[in-house]
C-alpha cells in the first residue's frame, strides 16, 4: 500500500511539471511568433523557435493525454486480475 502512495505522489509530480512545461511552451512560443519576445533573432529564426516550441508543447500534452490513459487502463486490469484471484482462491 505504501509504494502505492509513492508511485501516486511521483505520478501526480510528474503530471505538474509536464503542465508546467507543457503551458511555458506554448506561451514562449506564442510570444516569439508574435515578436513579443526574442527582438534580438532575425524573423525567420524567430518564428522557427516559435513553432518548433509550440509543436513541443502538443506533442507533450498529447503525450500525457496518453500516459494517463495507460495508468487508467493499468488500474483497471489490476482491479480484474484481484477480483479474478479472489474468485479462483474461494
Amino acid at each position: 500500500m505504501f509504494l502505492l502512495k509513492e508511485k501516486t505522489k511521483k505520478l501526480n509530480a510528474n503530471l505538474i511539471i509536464s503542465i508546467v512545461t507543457i503551458i511555458f511552451s506554448l506561451v514562449v512560443g506564442v510570444l516569439l511568433i508574435t515578436g513579443y519576445f526574442g527582438g534580438y533573432m532575425g524573423n525567420q529564426m524567430r518564428i522557427i523557435f516559435g513553432i518548433i516550441l509550440i509543436l513541443y508543447g502538443f506533442y507533450r500534452l498529447i503525450s500525457i493525454f496518453y500516459k494517463q490513459k495507460q495508468a487508467k487502463l493499468e488500474k483497471e486490469r489490476e482491479k480484474i486480475k484481484e477480483a479474478k484471484d479472489k474468485l479462483m482462491n474461494k
